[in-house]
């Protein structure tokens, strides 16, 4: 068996640990991917309700974001900016904030300035009804070179705001925000504006504005994360925990094309870390040895399998654990879907905005070659677990996208035996295995001696 990282650990653990491949097994199911990450066949009934600190709350209003890059010199680079109200509530132009996050190694002071404030426009009314007053840009930096790659980094931040308390009514548009930025010795900018995390941006044909993910808009200082604009890792607003590993690589190339509704509903599956060395008080061995003792050929003695509750005991999460993080969820709007005997999992259910509020995280649509598009999160999600817990030992959140895609088939297993149907909700059970890779052929396979089994799953 190649074991990978633990996460796979814990995957290939839950499908092979519990029973026997041979005919007749029935211990354990084997999930299959779903659309949201891996589902269990073991239901405990009820959710747990110890309340929990709720993390920061994410700003709510419907504003979204839009750049026109005017010019992109070495040595300047001039920006227009959008901002549309699209939510419910009128919000005032002094708490809308602009950021963004030039990088320059050169010693000189980066210098924004705005030369014209922009204008508002009413739904339906393109002309200005409101031309903005008392727009500034500060720049500021306090802070080492950040970003998701040597090509996106950041050690300056610019903030655009303005004094102007006149109200941005749902609808309206604070268009025509004329921005530029240049070295205070006026030079060329070192290592140049392609390696800015907010670097130029195409705005196409026609110089149109477009949704980009390296400028952000606050609402009264909170990050407004329905609208694509996500700060680098050292400006972003995040939990005291990070769960790393949770962005598909391809976030990084795919084209953006907006905000995921706040309204969406999504099923999340939150892994908690297996005990791998064995539970405390449980005399169980290392999981690695066990699985060893349990699968070698050569050996005249293996020891009894595990049945789901005795695995529970002997390595799986703690039941505080899985408190902790069962109130952590419904302390923060998510329903709790389904919980786990091995504990090992929780399914939660919610809105993207409450998901997006719970871990700080930005999920965003983007396109993939074929033209189909995909959701994922622009950055790795934390958690602020509460004041009585330092942490919740979370391995990863299934379900935060959709990237890949599934699909079951039918065909056969190598060699000259038929596929066996899938098990009941999805799940392949240890009788499926067996039917699969031994049953009908046994004048070919015997009981499986030589034959190797696969599991293959599309996280």
């Amino acid at each position: 068996m190649f074991i990978g990282n633990v996460p796979r650990l814990q995957k290939l653990v839950r499908c092979v640990v519990f029973g026997s491949l041979v005919a007749g097994g029935t211990l354990g199911a084997c999930t299959r991917s779903q659309g949201n990450d891996a589902q269990d066949t073991e239901v405990v009934a009820g959710a747990l309700s110890t309340p929990a600190a709720p993390a920061a709350a994410a700003a709510t209003s419907g504003l979204t974001l839009q750049v026109l890059t005017n010019s992109c010199g070495t040595n300047q680079v001039q920006n227009f900016f959008q901002v549309t109200n699209n939510g419910t509530t009128a919000v005032p132009l002094s708490a809308i904030q602009i950021k963004f996050w030039p990088d320059d190694t050169s010693g000189q002071r980066v210098v924004p300035q705005v030369f014209y404030g922009g204008c508002v426009s009413d739904a339906g009314n393109p002309s200005c009804v409101h031309q903005v007053s008392g727009v500034t840009a500060a720049p500021a930096t306090s802070f080492a070179a950040c970003g998701p790659s040597p090509q996106q980094q950041a050690n300056w931040e610019v903030t655009i705001s303005n004094s102007d308390n006149t109200l941005l009514p749902p609808g309206a548009t604070w268009s025509n925000i004329q921005s530029q930025v240049h070295l205070a010795n006026f030079g060329n900018f070192s290592p140049g504006t392609a390696d800015w995390y907010s670097s130029c941006v195409s705005s196409g044909s026609g110089g149109s504005y477009v949704s980009t993910g390296t400028f952000a808009i606050y609402d009264a200082g909170q990050l407004v994360r329905s609208s694509t604009g996500v700060p680098p890792s050292c400006r972003a607003p995040s939990g005291t925990q990070t769960i790393t590993g949770n962005v598909p690589p391809a976030v990084t190339t795919a084209p953006l094309v907006g905000s995921l509704p706040g309204s969406t509903v999504l099923t999340l599956n939150i892994a908690l870390a297996l005990q791998l060395n064995g539970a405390t008080g449980s005399g169980a061995p290392p999981i690695t040895t066990f699985i060893n003792q349990l699968s070698d050929p050569t050996a005249t003695s293996h020891p009894a399998p595990l049945t789901p509750a005795g695995f529970a005991a002997a390595y799986g999460p703690t039941g505080t654990d899985y408190t902790n993080l069962t109130s952590f969820a419904t302390a923060n709007g998510l329903t709790v879907a389904r919980t786990f005997t091995g504990r090992n999992m929780l399914a939660v259910t919610g809105t993207v905005a409450a998901i997006e509020n719970a871990f700080f995280v930005t999920l965003n649509v983007y396109r993939r070659p074929d033209g189909t598009t995909f959701y994922a999160p622009a950055n790795d999600p934390s958690l602020n677990p509460g004041a009585s817990v330092t942490s919740i030992p979370i391995v990863y959140i299934g379900g935060l996208d959709n990237f890949a895609k599934s699909f079951h088939s039918g065909g056969t297993v190598p060699g000259t035996c038929s596929q066996s149907p899938i098990g009941a909700k999805n799940a392949f059970f240890g009788s499926d295995f067996a039917n699969a890779y031994f049953s009908g052929c046994a004048s070919q396979l015997g009981q499986g001696q030589g034959q190797t089994v696969a599991l293959f799953e599309q996280d």
